[in-house]
């Protein structure tokens, strides 16, 4: 596991362990001896919340998987923003910032990453790409535009490979409905962190500004 924000593999947690100890005459505690961490002999697995030890955001484990609980705000704030969090807790890090030959750049999650182009004429193009991790049964994201004066990112459709008709054993069946469910929740996110601030003109991703009022074309 990586952090969703800056990709440490590190975190503190918690664990419950068994140790000797100084104790008086009625078995009360006293104090700790001498050594430390020498003196445990038995330890459990630790336990969340996990919290990074780099950048802070918390997570916690539900049905075997981390789940991002808290995420520290303050690094997704200010001109040259490295991540962007929805209000749903889906995360995407900037991968790739580009100006040649013309604005690129590249958002990534754990599931999807978002590819944008902004051209000079004000036209922007959004594709979406599964991570070669993401689960088999996680459908892909199509972009839909619309046509004006630009050409400009407009919805997001869920779409799956699964054949009609088809049978399917209790739990392939129950994976297929996690994964719709997850890809129509990132869908969601990708609108609101994406495609609705391009149309509004006010997307911030590494500080970009609406291409016709930009000298960096």
């Amino acid at each position: 596991m990586k952090c969703k924000f800056c990709g440490s593999e590190e975190f503190v947690a918690h664990q419950v362990v068994h140790m000797d100890v100084l104790v008086d005459g009625d078995g009360n505690f006293i104090d700790n001896l001498s050594g430390g961490a020498a003196n445990i002999y038995a330890s459990e697995k630790p336990f969340g919340p996990f919290t990074c030890s780099r950048c802070g955001a918390e997570y916690d484990e539900a049905n075997g998987e981390w789940e991002v609980t808290e995420a520290p705000i303050e690094s997704c704030i200010g001109p040259d923003k490295t991540c962007l969090a929805s209000e749903g807790k889906i995360m995407f890090r900037k991968t790739a910032d580009t100006n040649e030959p013309g604005r690129f750049q590249r958002w990534e999650s754990e599931e999807y990453q978002v590819c944008i182009n902004f051209y000079s004429n004000g036209s922007v193009s959004l594709s979406i790409f599964k991570q070669m991790s993401a689960s088999r049964y996680l459908p892909n994201l199509t972009v839909s535009i619309t046509d004006g004066n630009k050409s400009m990112p407009y919805g997001v459709s869920v779409h799956t490979s699964y054949q009609s008709g088809r049978m399917f054993v209790p739990e392939e069946a129950r994976k297929i409905s996690q994964a719709l469910a997850k890809a129509a929740d990132y869908a969601k996110a990708i609108k609101e962190l994406f495609i609705q601030p391009i149309r509004d003109g006010t997307f911030e991703g590494g500080g970009w500004q609406p291409q016709e009022n930009s000298n960096n074309n």
